[in-house]
């Protein structure tokens, strides 16, 4: 069975032929269409045990014959507390050095290039309490590194630093990675405590290091309180990841070196550039006769920017960013750092290769590329792999 927020997404305008495509793809033998979905999960549970027919299950896509067809709807808003993981029904070896858990459902922001939160609902928490069960429970399986999937982990800030307090009394030996939002880091206090409790590195949602264009977004963050909470990072050693969205309407030249200016200045340990994605159902295309826009997903234009421009401004911010590392949007991206470390491969380790690797793709695909200079990158790139000191099994994983 196959469920959460990306089904129910996909089933937004109905059981489409697309989405009977995709279904087939996925090869599932149901689906569920809501985001939360864990009460449906227990209702086809209960249905398969029992023998009850399968078409009483409120949320289920089933295939009965050659088609996907949906049951009725029945919006869920289920308890986090209830629906806690039960990690002591797994063993170590199914789940590993690193592992994934939340602590609340949806975001409290209003980005409006983002309609999560209408499809979500409310922000919903779990207990400190029971968020302390599932770590224990992690930490005896054998967990070292933890990942919040939480939309911003350090809202509410009280809740937060409720957290990180618990963590550090529990002293489980956990190092742990989440979205974090410099704009709701409001002291000293909440960085130490982040620190303390066995943060390794951040997801920052900066999207741009220009005023106009954070205001459009509705990011409800300034520069200053970026360029602040990046300083105070890494003065306590915490990797930082800066994400960053190119093309949104009102981008220009002057917006996106304003962009390209405070990545280089402020120096994230990593970062990403990627086009925006036109999403209709999002807030600022409420906006779109003001903002002009045309097109949707990677296929738009508005008054100051189309999508082809955006692409290459992302090209240019790759030449351009000297200060900080890149990272792949795919394949290869800030959750692989977790994942990775438990494998016993660390940032201090990565950052020389992917540097190097950054260098020789700027110089390979320059417009006069120097042999000499490739060739001294290629061999620095020997080097930065020798240098990683990797047994068999850590090299498998780091090679793909």
């Amino acid at each position: 069975m196959v469920g959460g927020p990306l089904i129910d997404n996909l089933c937004l305008d109905g059981i489409t032929d697309e989405v009977q495509d995709l279904f087939h793809g996925m090869g599932a033998d149901s689906y569920v269409r809501e985001s939360q979905g864990e009460h449906a999960l227990t209702e086809l549970c209960q249905a398969v045990l029992r023998g009850r027919p399968l078409e009483e299950v409120a949320n289920l896509i089933t295939c009965p014959k050659d088609d996907w067809v949906a049951n009725r709807r029945r919006p869920e808003a289920n308890d986090l507390d209830a629906c806690a993981i039960d990690w002591q029904s797994f063993t170590p070896d199914q789940i590993g050095m690193t592992a994934q858990t939340r602590t609340a459902r949806s975001c409290a922001f209003k980005c409006s290039f983002c309609d999560y939160p209408t499809r979500a609902g409310a922000l919903t928490t779990a207990s400190v309490d029971t968020v302390r069960r599932e770590l224990r429970a992690m930490a005896e399986l054998g967990v070292k590194n933890l990942v919040f999937v939480d939309d911003t982990f350090n809202v509410p800030p009280k809740r937060f630093k409720e957290l990180c307090r618990m963590m550090i009394e529990e002293d489980l030996g956990l190092d742990w990675y989440s979205y974090f939002r410099c704009s709701n880091a409001r002291d000293e206090e909440t960085f130490d405590l982040a620190a303390q409790s066995g943060c390794r590195g951040v997801f920052l949602g900066i999207e741009s290091g220009d005023a106009d264009i954070l205001a459009n977004m509705n990011k409800l963050a300034q520069d200053s309180q970026y360029r602040a909470g990046i300083a105070r990072l890494k003065e306590r050693g915490i990797t930082t990841f800066a994400s960053i969205i190119v093309g949104f309407p009102g981008e220009n030249e002057r917006t996106m070196q304003n962009t390209i200016d405070f990545v280089n200045e402020t120096g994230p340990t990593f970062w990403r550039a990627q086009p925006w994605w036109g999403n209709p159902r999002s807030p600022v295309y409420r906006n779109k006769e003001v903002y002009g826009i045309e097109g949707a997903a990677y296929d738009w234009s508005h008054a100051t920017m189309n999508s082809k421009e955006a692409a290459a401004w992302c090209d240019k911010m790759f030449d351009r960013v000297t200060e900080s590392v890149w990272l792949p949007l795919y394949d290869f991206d800030f959750w692989s750092l977790p994942y990775l470390e438990g494998k016993g491969l660390g940032v201090d380790e990565l950052v020389p290769l992917l540097r190097t690797t950054q260098e020789l793709m700027r110089e390979r695909d320059g417009q006069h590329p120097d042999p000499t200079r490739l060739a001294v990158l290629h061999e620095q790139l020997a080097k930065d792999v020798a240098a990683l000191d990797m047994a068999p099994a850590r090299f498998s994983y780091a090679a793909s």
